[in-house]
């Protein structure tokens, strides 16, 4: 931005300049946390930092750059930074999980901010009233099977809510509550998605043909994951022992949900 009189923006050169200050702090930091001996030095520059946002914490766009450059001094922030919505969500990480003010996870706007951003980073108490929107949950699980790690109880015991979760992302089947674990539809619909899903069926479908048929249909490699008795008992599969010998079996290794 300029001024009428074409000369630089006084707000646009201080933030500049402090952009500038930042990212020295950011290279000094970076260039001394490789020595185990120099925490004094580390110390002094998260001093530093702290009263930088202390003193410009207004300023929502430098505080973006300055939090999540520097998120490990959130913890030693005033506690009015702290419970600063935009403050946390630019430094909250597992390491700062913990002091997050449970005022702000239990604050609507900020935990589900927080969920669609990493929903493992959300307790299944802040976001079990919040999560409503079912075809955007769906689209997240397609994109990261962890977001079906946290699902409102309206829909847990919901098996065509399962079986639609399995067609989005089939490794989602990890996080299928127990009372499918048996249930071979969804079981079925995991691994025609993705084959790899066999990985975390429970032991009957590791033993069911029509699951292992399907899973080594798609990737030879699968038959690592499946009771090898069962190539003895399917016509099918029996053609098939040669994979046995191929890829060797590690039936048993596996933490099996039964």
């Amino acid at each position: 931005m300029t001024t009428k009189n074409n000369q630089p923006d006084r707000h646009d050169i201080e933030s500049g300049q402090n952009l500038e200050f930042i990212e020295s702090l950011y290279e000094k930091y970076s260039a001394y946390k490789e020595f185990v001996n120099e925490g004094s030095i580390l110390t002094e520059i998260e001093k530093n930092v702290i009263d930088f946002i202390t003193e410009n914490y207004q300023d929502i766009n430098l505080m973006e750059n300055v939090v999540k450059k520097f998120p490990m001094v959130y913890k030693d922030l005033p506690e009015f930074l702290k419970t600063n919505r935009d403050i946390a969500l630019f430094a909250v990480n597992l390491e700062n999980l913990k002091h997050i003010p449970k005022s702000l996870m239990d604050d609507e706007v900020f935990s589900t901010t927080l969920f669609w951003r990493n929903p493992v980073l959300v307790s299944h108490e802040s976001i079990n009233k919040y999560i409503t929107d079912k075809d955007k949950l769906l689209e997240n699980i397609a994109r990261d099977q962890y977001y079906a790690s946290n699902i409102p109880d309206a829909w847990a015991s919901d098996r065509n809510f399962w079986l639609q979760v399995m067609a989005a992302n089939g490794m989602a089947v990890r996080f299928l509550p127990s009372k499918f674990w048996h249930d071979k539809e969804i079981a079925i619909a995991a691994v025609k998605e993705n084959c790899w899903a066999i990985k975390h069926l429970s032991t009957i479908f590791k033993s069911d043909s029509d699951v292992i048929k399907l899973a080594i249909n798609q990737d030879e490699e699968m038959v690592c994951y499946v009771n090898p008795e069962t190539f003895e008992s399917d016509p099918e599969l029996f053609t098939r022992k040669d994979l046995l010998v191929k890829y060797g079996t590690q039936y048993g290794t596996w933490n099996f949900k039964d």
